[in-house]
């Protein structure tokens, strides 16, 4: 399953899969394909891992993660289930990364909105009406006096 990381999202992607049990998987990734620097690194998600934490992750990154194996077969075909995992594994560290963004943006004086607008027009991997939600999240929890202010 490919996918494309920004480099301030790949590591925690990967973290991210060694703790839902995907750390003997293989993985491939590249870096700035197709550039001066192209990098390219097979090995298993916890390898990855320990890789991305010592050398810090410049440029973006093509991430292709082996299906596995399905259960009595032996073959590499990828269950739905399977698929479904990492997708959502990779979405929600995508959420995660974008809101965080947008949280600094809100702190440094930028409404909600405008910053949310911002932040998934440079992901382009983060819906920007998911994006809004998980903002509006963050912030209550962080004051609550600001949600509940503006609903009276």
């Amino acid at each position: 399953m490919p996918s494309l990381q920004a480099p301030h999202r790949v590591a925690s992607t990967f973290t991210e899969l060694v703790a839902r049990g995907l750390g003997k998987r293989q993985v491939l990734f590249a870096r700035e394909l197709t550039k001066l620097h192209e990098e390219l690194y097979r090995g298993s998600v916890e390898d990855a891992a320990a890789w991305l934490a010592d050398h810090p992750p410049r440029g973006e990154f093509t991430v292709v993660l082996d299906g596995g194996t399905t259960m009595g077969t032996g073959s590499s075909a990828v269950s739905a289930e399977e698929q479904a995992e990492a997708a959502a594994v990779a979405t929600a560290a995508a959420l995660d990364t974008a809101a965080a963004e947008v949280a600094t943006l809100v702190a440094s004086g930028l409404s909600v909105s405008s910053a949310v607008k911002q932040v998934a027009k440079a992901s382009k991997e983060v819906a920007k009406n998911d994006l809004y939600k998980r903002a509006l999240e963050e912030i209550s929890e962080a004051s609550p006096d600001v949600t509940a202010g503006s609903q009276s």
